[in-house]
């Protein structure tokens, strides 16, 4: 099975909840968004053995994630490169959306490129793949899936056009590569602690000094309270999240010509006078773009549109507020600011007692891939942060 049994972790608080989870049929119509748990009190663990396996102890009503392992009932699902699906755990704070924790993406749907032949069997091998969308380190693959040579790897590095892996079967370099949940197998989420050190880009610009709000490239790594650094060279700036938002769902109304239109989406959720938006991303409603959104009633929005687009296109938004010093043009850099990072990095994220986690799938597209039934085992250990 692709995942480290819970003793590899040596830590003495109790696992979390097994939650089941029911399968969903394809497409953004068909996300959900479902609680899993409540962060507990790590000082109802406190007895002698739990103290002595925590390193300097541990801060009260603080934890942090260690693994989340999703156990598949139903038949595989595997990684296509286009109708995609991830699956998060998302954090809320006081009803307050704190971002995502851990997530996987079955996004991955390559070919290996570089063929492992005798010899190279149980020994780490760099490999350069048709393509590297969606292939991260610390996440786990399946290779030839459905063959006798079937195997799965943990990535253990990547550059901008290979990863390493280590592999013990033979496959050429045809061998499929995707992202997968294996029938009655365990599969860890990736940890989003920290932004990667690629980081991430904007999808909007800061036309002015002051409060923003800018779209993410990809929400993984971003918290409130995170202090980001956004974009290169003289313009770059450290600025800190107020707030994250995800607004994923679909319009009711078409635009039949540019200019300003009111909308009636499927649901309001996170948006909010200023809130950019992402546009279709479906090619059969029109062609996509950013809006900024000018007012805002109970159950609409109003844009100004650059595009027409029929009913029930996109509406999508990953996005962050802060204060920011200067003007930004889109697409600009943003990398964690802090040496913040994973486990065996630093300081991962910081759960707090009562925080809520919830299990949510959003899919690419409205054709999207389904998801199967299966359970979710949560662990977590005390913070081990300075008191």
């Amino acid at each position: 099975m692709p995942f480290l049994p819970p003793t590899l972790y040596q830590h003495n608080v109790p696992l979390g909840p097994l939650e089941r989870f029911l399968a969903a049929t394809a497409g953004t119509a068909n996300d959900f968004e479902q609680a899993l748990t409540v962060v507990p009190n790590p000082q109802l663990f406190a007895n002698g053995v739990f103290l002595n396996a925590v390193r300097g102890g541990f801060k009260p009503g603080r934890m942090q994630s260690l693994a989340f392992l999703f156990v598949n009932d139903s038949a595989s699902v595997v990684g296509i490169a286009t109708h995609t699906a991830d699956l998060r755990i998302n954090v809320y704070r006081k009803g307050v959306y704190q971002g995502p924790v851990a997530y996987y993406s079955l996004s991955v749907a390559t070919t290996l490129g570089t063929a492992i032949v005798a010899g190279n069997q149980n020994t780490y091998v760099a490999v350069t793949p048709a393509s590297m969308a969606g292939i991260v380190q610390g996440g786990w693959l399946v290779i030839d899936a459905g063959t006798a040579t079937q195997e799965y790897v943990m990535v253990a590095s990547v550059t901008a056009t290979t990863f390493t892996a280590l592999f013990t079967q033979l496959h050429t370099t045809a061998a499929t590569v995707k992202t997968t949940l294996g029938q009655r197998v365990a599969t860890p989420f990736l940890l989003a602690d920290a932004l990667s050190a690629a980081g991430t880009t904007t999808g909007n610009a800061v036309g002015a000094p002051g409060v923003a709000t800018v779209l993410l490239a990809s929400p993984y790594g971003v918290h409130v309270g995170d202090a980001l650094l956004v974009d290169t060279a003289a313009n770059q700036e450290q600025v800190s999240v107020t707030a994250l938002a995800s607004v994923d769902t679909t319009s009711g109304t078409a635009v039949a010509a540019p200019g300003s239109v009111v909308i009636t989406p499927a649901s309001m959720a996170s948006i909010a006078v200023g809130t950019p938006l992402t546009i279709d991303g479906d090619a059969a409603h029109g062609t996509a773009e950013v809006v900024n959104v000018t007012a805002v009633t109970a159950t609409t929005f109003t844009a100004t549109f650059a595009n027409a687009h029929t009913t029930g296109f996109l509406v999508r938004s990953e996005n962050f507020t802060a204060t920011f010093a200067k003007t930004h043009a889109s697409a600009v850099a943003v990398v964690a600011a802090t040496g913040k990072g994973a486990l065996a990095n630093g300081f991962p994220f910081e759960l707090q007692e009562s925080d809520v986690l919830t299990l949510a799938r959003v899919s690419s597209d409205l054709t999207g891939i389904a998801t199967p039934a299966g359970a979710l085992q949560v662990e977590w250990r005390p913070s081990e942060r300075a008191m």
